[in-house]
């Protein structure tokens, strides 16, 4: 024990000559005083149960007996509100000590009151876990009295506002002119405080209160209590975006009711995250003008802000070949019409497999086909188009003189020759390689040409298929003289019917238009016939719109129904043909295999292209079986969507389809406009065209290059080699599709 209390006054000196300052003495005496860390006291207060100790003296020096001793943690604070908890309590002994067990954790008051008139008090008394503290003599002197003033901004009635001495008990309320008196205030040096809600808490200090006296302290001008915004996560905005906001005073301290204004709009989304952040939403109908934070209804500065009402993305469109980059800026007007200077947006990218685009808007073409790009602040967003193609596309010499042809369509013949359909006179045109060309048919006014006349002198009444075999014998579909007729390039036997060159038959059909079943071709009934083709063996086959069914003329002279009949809607997966029921499409192909391929017109199963498959085989990613059709592309809604998985893709006014030799099937779309391809892995990917965004922005639309750097498109004929190329028709033009 001698050597332990040797070594508690070797530290005292220790400390002592290094400057402690009042902790460190009260350490020093919890040392002195022999309270173990350990062990408990005989009153069974433990190691962890704070203690403060003490005594009280009179004013003579000699002890107070009696006297009550309280410490506690004062709820009014300045800077914080802190939860009220129980005060230790306890009275001075015959020799004038106290013992407070069990004291609050915090900064503590401890104060001997022995009358309202004659007090003592120690403040600051920091108490923690397991502190064991034995302050200096608390002697008992004559209480004083603190009177003043309270004023406030706006010279409002200032009764009930709340002054009190920081860290105590002692507080007054004002009376309407803010005047106050704090009485029976024990002696000592403080701080005086005023609150008021919507008011800052104001303190004055050193008002030093002397036993018997009244001490005025000095004037406390209360001002309101401001929120303060310094800063805007962004300066713009359209509604719906997120915005943060920076500054002081937001009231999560001291619960305030918490309101954000754009331009006057209240926003109705606004979360407080700390006294210096506060999350909000641009509201709906909000105007560019100022932010303002109110606390309790005070209003903070303001900040300028502009509420972004469109957003214009250039360039509008872009065509590019893959491994070009491409960057993209926007235009931004707000509310009043303005250009918004740097837009807050992102950047998104809507059908990813033409290309990549980064934060900032640069875009890269690594892979094919149509992306939107699509610039976006809260709910406000504009868009784009981005087109890549390997393809390229040159101009070519004018297929035709377009100032004498209107083309319709056309067929390829043999030796370079082509069959043009010219919709305007209702005539057949024939052009040789040199670009020579000879009406066949058609362009004289009158009734149906009976068979046997000479096809120069025969009128047409809408041709709406054309085919030319390799013989040179022509084929029409006279739509609505609701028959097939050929024009022979020698006399002969075609079909089964003696012909003479250069005149006009019937094939199939009759005068009655309808359906009266399969069978003897010219005792059967066509309804406007549409899209006629050659079949591998040189049977014709054809669309018989009006009867909803695809048809096939045999050598033999019969017809043979290979899709329709059925009353059925195609239901999303493989269908017996003959059961098909939907409106067929005035156009038809065929690949090499002698598969089939057509689309249905707008319902409710939406726009599809079909495929009647008549050799098994993987086609475009799947196992077909023979005799089955099949959907290749589309969704239950028409319109355009983008590239992608040809299943979960929309077409939009299919018209001209081929299936080059590569077994790639090459679709023309929205009335000729954009070239799409279908790759064998039923992928669909426009390559050449022009396509505009599906978006109402405040500019006209305009006519876009195509990816492929084309004109805008009006495709009525396509032509694939085995090379790769393409050639395509429209109208007056022609143009070269190759790998670039």
């Amino acid at each position: 024990m001698r050597l332990a209390r040797a070594f508690q006054l070797l530290l005292l000196v220790s400390l002592v000559l290094a400057g402690c300052g009042p902790l460190d003495v009260f350490t020093l005496r919890k040392l002195h005083d022999g309270v173990s860390q350990t062990t408990p006291l005989n009153d069974g207060v433990t190691q962890t149960t704070p203690l403060v100790m003490g005594e009280v003296r009179l004013a003579s020096g000699e002890p107070a007996v009696g006297v009550k001793v309280t410490a506690y943690v004062s709820t009014y604070q300045v800077s914080s509100t802190e939860a009220s908890t129980a005060p230790a309590e306890d009275w001075t002994d015959a020799s004038g000590r106290f013992r407070l067990k069990d004291v609050p954790l915090g900064v503590n008051t401890v104060e001997a009151v022995a009358t309202e008139e004659s007090k003592a008090i120690r403040m600051n008394v920091a108490v923690g876990v397991g502190a064991r503290l034995n302050l200096d003599p608390l002697v008992l002197q004559p209480t004083g009295t603190i009177t003043g003033r309270v004023t406030a901004d706006g010279g409002v009635n200032l009764l009930g506002t709340t002054v009190f001495i920081p860290g105590t008990q002692y507080m007054a309320m004002t009376a309407e002119n803010g005047s106050y008196t704090i009485h029976h205030v024990p002696v000592g040096t403080y701080e005086v405080a005023a609150m008021r809600q919507t008011y800052a808490t104001t303190v004055v200090t050193g008002v030093a209160v002397q036993p018997k006296t009244s001490v005025q302290a000095p004037e406390i001008a209360l001002r309101l209590d401001a929120p303060v915004l310094e800063s805007l996560s962004q300066a713009n905005g359209g509604a719906g975006s997120e915005i943060v906001l920076r500054g002081r005073n937001f009231g999560a301290s001291k619960n305030t009711v918490l309101t954000v204004t754009f331009g006057n709009v209240l926003a109705t989304r606004a979360e407080r995250l700390s006294d210096t952040e506060i999350r909000a939403w641009v509201p709906d109908g909000a105007q560019s003008g100022m932010v303002v934070v109110r606390s309790n209804g005070v209003a903070s500065n303001a900040l300028s802000f502009h509420v972004i009402a469109s957003l214009r993305v250039s360039p509008y469109y872009v065509g590019l070949y893959v491994g070009d980059r491409q960057p993209f800026d926007v235009e931004a007007l707000d509310t009043r019409g303005l250009r918004v200077d740097r837009p807050f947006v992102s950047w998104g990218l809507e059908g990813p497999q033409a290309g990549t685009l980064d934060a900032n808007g640069n875009f890269e073409g690594n892979g094919e086909g149509w992306s939107r790009i699509r610039a976006t602040s809260g709910e406000v967003s504009g868009l784009a188009a981005v087109g890549v193609s390997r393809y390229r596309l040159s101009s070519l010499a004018p297929a035709f003189d377009h100032r004498q042809i209107r083309l319709r369509m056309a067929a390829e013949g043999p030796d370079g020759q082509w069959l043009l359909s010219d919709w305007m006179s209702d005539s057949l045109y024939l052009q040789d390689a040199q670009g020579g060309l000879t009406r066949l048919a058609g362009g004289v006014a009158g009734a149906f040409s009976p068979d046997g006349t000479l096809a120069s002198e025969a009128s047409l009444h809408n041709p709406a298929g054309v085919a030319m075999d390799a013989d040179g014998n022509v084929y029409v579909a006279e739509s609505d003289a609701h028959r097939i007729r050929v024009i022979p390039r020698q006399d002969g036997t075609l079909f089964g019917r003696e012909v003479r060159a250069g005149r006009l038959y019937t094939l199939a059909g009759t005068d009655t238009p309808g359906y009266n079943g399969d069978g003897e071709a010219t005792e059967r009934s066509l309804y406007h016939p549409k899209g006629l083709i050659l079949d591998r063996d040189g049977s014709l086959i054809w669309v018989d719109s009006g009867n909803r069914r695809i048809r096939r003329l045999t050598h033999a002279g019969r017809i043979v129904t290979l899709v329709g009949g059925g009353g059925a809607a195609y239901a999303g997966s493989e269908m017996d043909p003959h059961r098909y029921g939907d409106v067929i499409g005035p156009t038809i192909s065929r690949d090499a295999a002698g598969n089939l391929y057509f689309h249905n017109a707008p319902s409710e199963v939406g726009v599809r292209l079909f495929m009647l498959c008549r050799q098994d085989g993987m086609y475009f990613g799947r196992a077909r079986q023979a005799g089955m059709l099949y959907a290749l592309t589309g969704l239950p809604e028409s319109g355009y969507s983008g590239d992608g998985i040809a299943l979960q893709t929309r077409l939009m006014s299919p018209g001209i389809h081929l299936v080059a030799p590569s077994g790639e099937l090459f679709i023309s779309e929205r009335g000729g406009r954009i070239l799409r391809r279908l790759d064998a892995q039923g992928v669909l990917t426009t390559v050449a065209g022009a396509y505009l965004p599906e978006v109402a922005l405040t500019v006209p639309a305009v006519a876009l290059p195509a990816p492929a750097t084309a004109p805008l498109l009006s495709i009525v004929y396509l032509r694939a080699a085995a090379d790769g190329t393409m050639r395509i028709g429209d109208l007056g033009a022609a143009w070269h599709l190759a790998p670039r």
